[in-house]
């Protein structure tokens, strides 16, 4: 009979044990989850969501049926981390840091709701008679080898910047 309990509380024992060690597995795969990126494209979403409000421009355009082709929380934010926690406690309940008024917002998530060819060509539509053929075309930066997230996030991150740039020049061209 001692013999049985003492298998019995090994056994238990053992049990618990691999119930333990299963637990930093799952924490592992939680954080598999997230995507990694580089250091510069998360300091730029930072720097977008922090002085631009670009994630309540991102949740307006995907609450309008577009599709950026990532999800703006799956991406790990890695050694900046402190500093989206610290942005998303100061955020609206919109996602919004207050720093759009209407006009400006919805003028932006017009734009970010066209392809990047079709914003191209709106905006040079808009800049009326002016010969373009003077000024070099830059190149973008893309990465390769990068996840497929990043990439979308590159791109619509640049066009977001390119939106913000031509919509307050026209503003201030007003």
């Amino acid at each position: 009979m001692r013999t049985f309990k003492r298998v019995s509380i090994v056994m238990a024992l053992l049990a618990a044990l691999s119930m333990l060690a299963l637990i930093p597995a799952q924490a592992q795969d939680a954080m598999a989850e997230k995507v990694v990126c580089d250091a510069d494209l998360i300091l730029s979403l930072y720097t977008a969501e922090y002085h631009f409000d670009y994630a309540a421009v991102y949740d307006a355009v995907v609450a309008a049926g577009g599709s950026p082709g990532f999800d703006l929380a799956g991406f790990d934010h890695g050694q900046f981390t402190p500093l989206f926690d610290s942005m998303m406690g100061m955020m609206q309940e919109d996602m919004s840091m207050g720093m759009m008024d209407a006009d400006a917002m919805t003028a932006l998530v017009g734009m970010m709701s066209m392809s990047m060819d079709d914003m191209s060509t709106s905006m040079m539509e808009s800049m009326g008679d002016m010969d373009m053929s003077m000024y070099t075309t830059l190149t973008t930066a893309d990465m390769m080898d990068e996840p497929a997230e990043c990439a979308a996030l590159r791109g619509n991150l640049r066009q977001f910047y390119i939106a913000l740039a031509y919509s307050s020049g026209m503003m201030d061209a007003m």
